[in-house]
């Protein structure tokens, strides 16, 4: 559910593309709320990551879920893909009200060429109240 990050710019999500306008290190994918944290009574089992682009823009990655960081993953192969995804050899919860951050690092992206990036987190989201999942197409839950 894209409701439940910001993106690049600190950007609310309502779909996973991102319009990218700088190069280097970047923080793509955050939790919505204040200190990047996902939102009171969601969890998240994350499995890997998808990239459904035939161009790729990034070519590193590291995250940190709560105060655990994880180093950075060489993802600059997934180039000569058509549209890859990453499946980790085990996954990750993020529980709610837990800080989670994405950082990557982007080539060739500014205002003038911006990069034009879909990072879809893979897995499931479980919730625990039925009216912060269920509204309108494009609204923010709140």
């Amino acid at each position: 559910m894209p409701v439940l990050f910001r993106g690049f710019n600190d950007v609310q999500l309502v779909h996973w593309r991102q319009t990218i306008t700088e190069s280097g290190n970047q923080l793509l994918l955050r939790g919505r709320e204040t200190g990047n944290v996902i939102p009171e009574d969601f969890k998240i089992a994350w499995i890997g990551l998808a990239f459904p682009n035939k161009q790729q823009h990034i070519t590193e990655l590291k995250w940190q879920i709560s105060d655990a960081k994880y180093g950075r993953i060489n993802i600059e192969e997934l180039r000569s893909y058509n549209k890859p995804a990453i499946i980790f050899e085990e996954g990750f919860i993020i529980d709610e009200e837990e800080s989670f951050e994405l950082y990557g690092y982007v080539e060739e992206a500014s205002s003038e060429t911006p990069a034009y990036q879909r990072i879809i987190p893979l897995g499931a989201c479980y919730f625990k109240v039925i009216t912060k999942v269920v509204g309108n197409p494009g609204q923010v839950i709140s």
